[in-house]
């Protein structure tokens, strides 16, 4: 179920903030914590004002609009995040999940194989991920 790993993704974030947005993250995350979606987009993009690079930020930010289904949203985030980290693997991965939530399976499966080259402590997830895809491309290949 698709679902149980973007909740996943979601709640578990894979980063510690620090400096000078730490505080607006660390609101945000109380915020996504309790539902509060769209005060927590907010104090996400204040984060963002504040630290215009954060890799951090930006990937808490994709990962609230994930939340309130806003793909083509959290997509553009997520590829932000990736430009200013390469190594942030939860963006890789909320880059996946958005992809796969709008049907490209290609994209998010090209996705997840970057996150799955970065060391996160989420290879299994991944690899359950991937997989869960190419049955999805395999049978939409062959109905």
């Amino acid at each position: 179920n698709m679902n149980r790993y973007t909740l996943a993704f979601i709640l578990a974030w894979m980063f510690i903030p620090v400096g000078s947005v730490a505080d607006a993250i660390g609101e945000g995350d109380r915020l996504s914590a309790a539902g509060e979606w769209e005060e927590a987009i907010a104090a996400y993009q204040k984060a963002i004002s504040e630290e215009p690079d954060s890799s951090v930020a930006l990937t808490r930010l994709g990962g609230a609009m994930l939340a309130r289904q806003r793909y083509s949203d959290s997509i553009g985030y997520f590829q932000e995040a990736i430009s200013r980290d390469a190594s942030n693997h939860g963006a890789f991965i909320g880059l996946g999940i958005s992809y796969l939530h709008m049907g490209r399976y290609d994209l998010s499966r090209a996705a997840l194989q970057e996150a799955r080259k970065l060391p996160s402590g989420k290879q299994d997830d991944i690899d359950r991920m991937l997989a869960w895809i190419d049955r999805k491309m395999a049978g939409d290949r062959h109905p």
